[in-house]
């Protein structure tokens, strides 16, 4: 249990089981993982490709499917409402693997500047 199964779960409802894909490590430059290593998280992609021609990030022709902002914000909005409804077993879990990473982050910096 974790973020990722919070995600999928939530990402079944908006987009169907199907699409929802498994959560993967991207390999490409991304500081988001420094969050990770503080807070547990998930990185997601949406789908927003436009039909025809690519039209990549950083670059002048850069364009997306502006409908695929409904999918992100309809996603976020699903997760709210299932982390409200959940059951106290399901809380409990989200709660320990905050805590759990808390005590990393804490250990892990007491030990990169002891006293």
């Amino acid at each position: 249990f974790g973020c990722g199964h919070v995600l999928k779960t939530a990402g079944s409802q908006i987009v169907g089981e199907r699409n929802a894909g498994i959560p993967v490590r991207p390999s490409g430059a991304e500081d988001f993982s420094y969050f990770l290593e503080a807070l547990p998280g998930a990185f997601i992609f949406v789908g927003a490709a436009l039909p025809g021609d690519l039209r990549p990030h950083h670059k002048s022709v850069f364009d997306f499917d502006e409908d695929a902002m409904l999918v992100s914000a309809s996603l976020f909005i699903q997760i709210i409402r299932d982390l409200l409804t959940a059951d106290v077993d399901t809380l409990v879990a989200v709660a320990a693997e905050v805590s759990m990473n808390d005590n990393n982050a804490a250990d892990e910096a007491s030990l990169n500047n002891p006293k």
